[in-house]
């Protein structure tokens, strides 16, 4: 039996997306694991870089709090150390103790500095 040419053309052409797809099931099913596997150890490798990031920032952190913390001891020490000099250098003269109304004149002496108004405020 013989088929008009048309309709073998269509025929052909209506296969063409079944056999696509058919193609596509199949490369799927077979390299679908091997590209979740690859996902997977890219995703691992990525965790364990970002933990090694994290654990040499921490280290450094701590590093630099420890420098900090000898610095500020030493600096400590050094204060104590020049505060015990001082004391012990500083004669052990009496100092004269001023009338009370030249205590508040010469504690005004040292603040002559003058206040300055704010922008909105006049100047008297």
């Amino acid at each position: 039996m013989a088929y008009p040419e048309s309709q073998v053309v269509m025929g052909g052409l209506v296969h063409i997306p079944i056999i696509i797809g058919v193609f596509w099931a199949l490369n799927n099913l077979t390299t679908g694991g091997s590209k979740a596997k690859k996902a997977a150890e890219a995703q691992a490798k990525q965790a364990a870089e970002e933990a090694a990031a994290k654990a040499a920032a921490e280290a450094a952190a701590k590093q630099a709090a420890e420098q900090a913390a000898a610095k500020a001891a030493a600096e400590a020490a050094a204060a104590k150390k020049a505060a015990e000099a001082a004391a012990s250098a500083a004669p052990a003269a009496t100092a004269a103790t001023p009338v009370s109304g030249e205590a508040e004149t010469s504690q005004a002496s040292n603040n002559d500095t003058q206040a300055t108004p704010a922008p909105d405020q006049e100047v008297l």
